[in-house]
């Protein structure tokens, strides 16, 4: 028996703490780093078109491979993927998905959703809950606010290798 530790066992989610932080929340939970340092960093130049996830690591030589449009995701690795928003019209949204090989040969599937647990006050002042994608192998959730993911593609992979390191462990 294997004292493996796994990604989605050490992956804390972090939820993204403006409407709009994704991007910057996703890339945090894959690095490691506090949502609010990368917001810091890649935000405001992200929302002006000056940076994007791709620029981001480029500039910091985090590894990551761009994959062809259409690609699956199928193979072990750390996936942001662009979705439709589930919260505001018309727009887009980034999680997080983790593909990692377990050692009895099968595989984890973890999605983070950084808008999950989120919540809007309205002008009202009702509160309302934010909509959030789970993966389709998630059967626990039966939150009317979940929705399972279906259609997605593919911002950028990290190797698994790179963000296992990033969270201190090793094979």
């Amino acid at each position: 028996m294997s004292n493996k530790t796994y990604l989605h066992q050490v992956i804390d989610h972090q939820q993204q703490p403006t409407p709009d932080s994704c991007v910057s929340t996703c890339l945090a939970m894959a690095l490691n780093l506090p949502a609010q340092q990368v917001i810091n960093d890649l935000h405001d130049d992200y929302k002006s078109g000056k940076s994007n996830p791709i620029e981001y690591c480029r500039e910091r030589d985090i590894p990551y491979e761009i994959l062809p449009p259409y690609s699956a995701v199928e193979d072990p690795g750390c996936y942001l993927l662009i979705v439709p928003s589930l919260n505001i019209h018309a727009g887009m949204h980034q999680i997080f998905y983790v593909v990692e090989e377990s050692d009895s040969g099968g595989f984890f599937h973890t999605l983070y959703d950084p808008v999950r647990g989120r919540t809007e006050e309205l002008p009202d002042g009702n509160v309302i809950e934010k909509k959030y994608y789970i993966s389709n192998f998630d059967r626990d959730d039966k939150s009317p606010l979940a929705t399972q993911l279906k259609g997605y593609s593919i911002d950028l992979k990290f190797p698994v290798e790179f963000v296992r390191g990033a969270y201190g462990l090793s094979d």
